[in-house]
């Protein structure tokens, strides 16, 4: 079981197969403000705790084990402040939507209407913005609309998430700037300027997305 405590850091417990995360209350009400689109005047109660062995609970565990896994390795994802960003906004938005709270139900809430602009202003954001850390409140207040709107209306249009947009587009630039580049231009640069510090897991993932090894893509540049 986990207990959401409101007190992102992940602290691995040595010796032994705990860990701690920890969540500030001010990042998850800047989080819940920005998705409903409000200042939250009360404060916000989560359900005590939250199963980890099954539904939502699970999922978020396997996420953050694999943080845990990875976060001491020199080349560590989480050591990219943009990576890090990114990640604690998942794990704060997804324990905001998955697990009970006393603003569970608005957040879950009713959000029908016209969402065309909104979508278009939040994809010229993100578009906009490619190499900035920025988050979904950012992405939120340039659409104009709650979080919880944009979610919805987003994932109508497009078929996924802002934040998962965010990471289709990044990897789309980098395969762009590597079939343009120099013989002497690194890869490990190419990727870092879009935010791939972790050069093991982001040739690893660029190989499942396009058929083959960001070398290869730069090979054929010219």
């Amino acid at each position: 079981m986990l207990s959401p405590q409101l007190g992102a850091a992940i602290h691995p417990s040595q010796g032994c197969g705990r860990f701690t995360l920890s969540l500030s209350r001010d990042a998850l009400v800047r989080q819940l403000a920005a998705l409903l689109g409000r200042p939250v005047n009360e404060p916000l109660r989560f359900d005590p705790a939250l199963a980890l062995d099954r539904g939502h609970g699970r999922g978020l565990a396997n996420h953050i084990r694999a943080v845990v896994d990875d976060i001491e390795d020199d080349d560590a994802l989480l050591h990219s402040p943009l990576a890090r960003s990114t990640f604690e906004q998942f794990v704060i938005t997804a324990l905001l939507f998955s697990h009970p709270h006393n603003y569970s139900a608005e957040l879950q809430g009713d959000t029908r209407r016209a969402a065309t602009r909104d979508v278009r202003r939040a994809i010229d954001y993100i578009e906009g913005h490619l190499t900035a850390p920025i988050t979904l409140a950012d992405i939120a207040t340039a659409a104009g609309v709650a979080g919880r709107v944009l979610f919805k209306h987003f994932r109508r249009c497009t078929g996924t998430s802002p934040m998962a947009y965010l990471r289709d587009a990044r990897f789309q630039r980098v395969r762009e700037a590597l079939r343009k580049a120099r013989p002497s231009d690194r890869i490990v640069d190419i990727a870092a300027l879009w935010g791939f510090d972790h050069i093991g897991r982001f040739a690893i993932e660029y190989r499942r997305r396009f058929g083959e090894k960001p070398s290869a893509t730069k090979a054929r540049s010219g």
